[in-house]
């Protein structure tokens, strides 16, 4: 299948551009292939949801949460492509993200696309008990130059490249390939035209654990993927720390063999 437009090209001087959010080095490679979703098609055998920058924007989003947490998730494209006012032209990457920050997100399985869809099927009104599911996300962008390799050390990037009819959004997964919603999905880089950096920010990952190693008793502490224990000699000093760190009787215990 030809790739689409799918893409309104808009420029504002409100948008928020390179500098605005504070940089951050996540992952020194700049390689975001290993964390990337499962490839998904934004067409069917009847119609075409025009909708490459929902599905590029919530690639981008995807990407960054298996980073964070190391589980995939899969989000509805057609709930965001819906809800942003998605055309038969397209649509603008502001209008995506800023509907995503709006209203949130709700699991594809919740709202997948039906099979063979036409664009009626696909773009029909959400159901009220959908929009209950919608779970809003910390997600903050701005627009920088197409000289990105520093940005992708902090995130993937949404990217609109040119000559494909004319314009269409994909992410770049790193500096010489970009994930398409188009198979196959990892294809070389084109000519770019615009790069967005989207920044996906989860609550505080901190947990907390009471440690008991065969009498000796400490707690320990996970923050993301790394972890620190504090055992204490005196019961009073292990009752302090508790109290410090907000642990209660709820907390689980972990019992090391």
């Amino acid at each position: 299948m030809q790739k689409n437009l799918g893409v309104i090209i808009k420029q504002n001087p409100k948008d928020f551009v390179a500098g605005t959010l504070p940089y951050e080095e996540l992952l020194s490679t700049g390689d975001w292939l290993p964390y990337a979703p499962t490839g998904e098609n934004q067409f069917s055998n009847h119609a075409d949801s025009m909708a490459c920058v929902t599905f590029s924007a919530l690639n981008v989003i995807e990407t960054q949460y298996k980073f964070l947490t190391g589980k995939e998730i899969n989000f509805s494209d057609r709930f965001i492509a819906k809800l942003s006012g998605t055309t038969p032209q397209g649509n603008y990457i502001q209008k995506v993200l800023d509907t995503i920050r709006q209203y949130g997100l709700v699991l594809d399985s919740d709202y997948p696309a039906p099979a063979n869809f036409t664009w009626d099927e696909y773009y029909q009104e959400i159901p009220p008990e959908v929009m209950a599911k919608a779970v809003k996300y910390d997600i903050t962008y701005e627009f920088g130059s197409t000289n990105y390799g520093w940005d992708l050390k902090h995130a993937p990037l949404q990217m609109i490249i040119e000559k494909v009819n004319p314009y269409h959004a994909v992410e770049m997964i790193n500096s010489v390939s970009q994930f398409d919603s188009y198979p196959p999905y990892v294809e070389p880089q084109k000519t770019i035209h615009t790069v967005c950096k989207i920044i996906l920010k989860l609550p505080n990952m901190t947990k907390y654990f009471k440690v008991n190693d065969h009498g000796k008793l400490g707690i320990m502490i996970l923050e993301g993927f790394s972890g620190t224990i504090i055992f204490e000699n005196d019961f009073a000093e292990y009752q302090t720390l508790l109290k410090i760190t907000g642990i209660t009787d709820t907390t689980p215990t972990i019992d090391i063999p």
